[in-house]
């Protein structure tokens, strides 16, 4: 099951007891599906140092499915709960829950730190490079119109006769 081999590693990891799930099918809205009302209980570690019990509910359509998010939950609050205890664990970028449930600040890992930096860079990059082409671009347009007007009053000095470019005056 997902969430379930990382939710036992951080149980063990922190000392806590085996996680419980209970779930039951409830019929809250007439004339529709039952939904599953899953109770998740992690009791807290009871020797020094000890640590807070965690005790929520989630609805969801189906059993599986709402085990999986109650095992997300469960890594979330875990996470936010043991915060100073999982630094420089692989659980120490994990999602961090209050303990209601709202989402905790997270310090993102070096990594998305420096992918971060290098997006934000060829972002810059790429915008400086449009500028420049919008640039030429508008340059190209304007030099075309200057050529094409030059042309016209080649035409039209051609047309009244004179010879700007030395024709047969100069053989």
């Amino acid at each position: 099951m997902i969430f379930e081999k990382d939710l036992d590693a951080l149980s063990e990891h922190l000392g806590r007891p085996h996680l419980e799930f209970l779930g039951t099918q409830v019929d809250h809205q007439p004339g529709r599906e039952l939904q599953w009302f899953i109770t998740a209980d992690l009791r807290g570690k009871r020797e020094p140092p000890i640590s807070m019990r965690i005790h929520f509910s989630v609805m969801e359509s189906n059993w599986l499915d709402g085990l999986a998010r109650a095992m997300q939950e469960a890594l979330a609050r875990l996470c936010g709960q043991h915060v100073t205890e999982l630094y420089g664990t692989r659980f120490a970028h994990f999602a961090r829950h209050d303990s209601i449930g709202g989402p905790r600040a997270l310090s993102p890992h070096p990594e998305l730190k420096i992918l971060a930096h290098e997006r934000k860079t060829l972002r810059q990059q790429r915008a400086n490079k449009d500028a420049t082409i919008a640039r030429l671009r508008a340059k190209i347009v304007s030099l075309e119109a200057t050529v094409k007007a030059q042309e016209d009053q080649l035409m039209e000095l051609a047309e009244e006769g004179e010879d700007i470019q030395g024709g047969a005056a100069f053989r």
